[in-house]
């Protein structure tokens, strides 16, 4: 329960610092099978990128019946405009691919309890901006790899994170208001 206020509170505090200075693009849910969460999406120096951080309960073995406890993740991606259709329906599309990092208390494929896991991530997805209505709609897919950290008893172990990988085709989708 701690963990997950205090993940909560890190990623409020996070938004309303960003809001405090007009920088705020959307704020929103997240959904995917892997679980359910917060985004907030912020523009970056250069037009047609953009920073993403997400907070989430990774709930992938809760739906699945295997777990009762979720896990938390946190997720940071810088993103990229590939491609884009702007005034399509008073909103801009596009199709956008990003690098990051991610850190969170997961639990990993086919092993028992809790670890600590840090990766960098790619993703890859498309984004909608509809200004006349206010709303901020992606969708994609993310791939982590890295290391995934559990103590058991006195021993420490690390292994590949692999939930990052297999569970990298599970996709995600994003509702947000837009701030613009």
């Amino acid at each position: 329960m701690k963990a997950r206020s205090l993940a909560v509170s890190l990623f409020l505090a996070l938004a309303l610092c960003q809001t405090a200075g007009g920088q705020v693009r959307s704020l929103g849910t997240w959904h995917s099978r892997k679980g359910a969460g917060l985004t907030m999406q912020v523009p970056a120096r250069h037009p047609g990128e953009s920073n993403t951080f997400t907070v989430y309960a990774e709930l992938g073995d809760i739906y699945a019946g295997h777990l009762e406890t979720p896990g938390g993740k946190f997720v940071f991606s810088h993103n990229i405009s590939i491609l884009s259709f702007e005034g399509v329906q008073e909103g801009d599309i596009s199709l956008f691919a990003g690098a990051g990092a991610s850190a969170g208390w997961v639990k990993d494929y086919g092993r028992e309890g809790f670890g600590m896991m840090a990766a960098v991530n790619g993703s890859f997805g498309a984004s909608a901006a509809f200004t006349a209505n206010r709303i901020h709609v992606s969708a994609g897919v993310t791939i982590e790899a890295g290391p995934w950290l559990q103590k058991t008893g006195d021993n420490y172990s690390v292994s590949l994170y692999r939930n990052g990988i297999y569970r990298s085709f599970y996709p995600y989708i994003s509702i947000s208001y837009l701030f613009r």
